[in-house]
Parts: C-alpha cells; sequence; structure tokens
C-alpha cells in the first residue's frame, strides 16, 4: 500500500484512533489484511459493546441483503448460523492449533466482519432482470461468496498467528483428519457389530 493509499485509512490503521461503523467498514474493503490483523488482536482493537454491535450490524445487514436478493429468506438464519459456527470454529482452531487463545467476542467480531462482501449479492440480484446478464452477475456473486472466504481465511491465519501457508493447510487438512478419524471408527464399530450378529 503506497503512501495515497494509507492516507485514506488514517482513523482505522492507527491503534489509538476511535474507530467507527464506517471506518470499519471502508478498512475492511480498502485495506482487509491489516484491518482483520487488527482485529483478531485484542490489545489492538477491543471487543466492546459499541464494537460487537457494530460487527452485529455488518453480519445481519450482509445475511438480510444477500437473503432479499436471492429470494430465499432462509438465506439469512442460514448466514447468521454460519456467523457463529464460524467464530465458534475459530476459538477451537485457535485452542487446537494457535499460539495465542483468543476472546469469543473477538471472534464474533473478526467473523462478522468477514461477511460484508456479501452484502453486494442484493445489488447484483437486481441485475438479473437486465437481458443477457444472468452470467455476469453469476459470476459476480461467486466473486462476492469467494471474496468473504478469503476474508475468513485471512481471519484464520491472523487469529492463529501463523503464516498462510500453514493456515490453509490446517483449514484443509483438519477437516480431513476428522472426517477420515470418524470413517475408521464407524466402520470399527460395524465391523465388531456384525461379529455379534
Amino acid at each position: 500500500m503506497n503512501q495515497a493509499q494509507s492516507a485514506y485509512l488514517p482513523l482505522f490503521l492507527d491503534d489509538r484512533a476511535r474507530r467507527g461503523f464506517i471506518d470499519s467498514v471502508y478498512a475492511i474493503l480498502m485495506a482487509p489484511n491489516r484491518t482483520l490483523e487488527i482485529m483478531c488482536d485484542a490489545n489492538r482493537h477491543l471487543a466492546n459493546k459499541s464494537n460487537l454491535v457494530a460487527a452485529s450490524i455488518a453480519a445481519t445487514t450482509a445475511s438480510a441483503v444477500s437473503a432479499i436478493g436471492l429470494g430465499q429468506y432462509m438465506y439469512f438464519v442460514t448466514g447468521l448460523l454460519s456467523w457463529f459456527i464460524t467464530a465458534n470454529l475459530l476459538c477451537l482452531t485457535c485452542k487446537i492449533f494457535g499460539t495465542r487463545q483468543i476472546q469469543f467476542a473477538t471472534a464474533i467480531i473478526a467473523s462478522a466482519w468477514t461477511m460484508l462482501p456479501l452484502i453486494f449479492i442484493g445489488p447484483l440480484a437486481c441485475l438479473k432482470t437486465l437481458p443477457y446478464s444472468h452470467y455476469p452477475v453469476g459470476m459476480a456473486m461467486i466473486i462476492c461468496i469467494g471474496w468473504s472466504c478469503a476474508l475468513q481465511i485471512l481471519v484464520f491465519k491472523h487469529c492463529l498467528g501463523i503464516n498462510l501457508a500453514r493456515t490453509l493447510a490446517i483449514l484443509i487438512a483438519a477437516p480431513f483428519a476428522i472426517i477420515s478419524g470418524a470413517i475408521f471408527w464407524l466402520a470399527l464399530i460395524l465391523i465388531s457389530s456384525a461379529d455379534f450378529l
């Protein structure tokens, strides 16, 4: 980031500055890596009520706009549920693999801001009525979802306190190991119960 770009982010990137809701939105959109690094550090970004409310507004709005845009109101509930599941997985992953422990409030705040790109799905869905727009609009929606996933990976990276390659290895290998273990134990139970029949 050069000097001209960093001049637009003075309020959020300054550790001593007071951050507002719009400052957080702007910082997530313009400098997501640095912003999420600050949000995942409890010493630099307090998990107080105002930050929790701002993050809740961001997650709720993103879920609502994407649900309304897609015409499926169940996406609202699914979006909020995925927010809480991501925060719980973040805390659990940090306890197992991380070099530092994070508070649940910090995990809630950081994972809520990763949903911000989903807010663009609603306006994009309005463009579907234009002729020959289904493919470009669909691709733009996929980009928004991918952007949100990339932000979630950054949150895991900063909360775990490790580099990106190790974070991706953990996020890919951990579910594979859990599923493999579950299949092994299920097979063992089925084999041992077959002996009793």
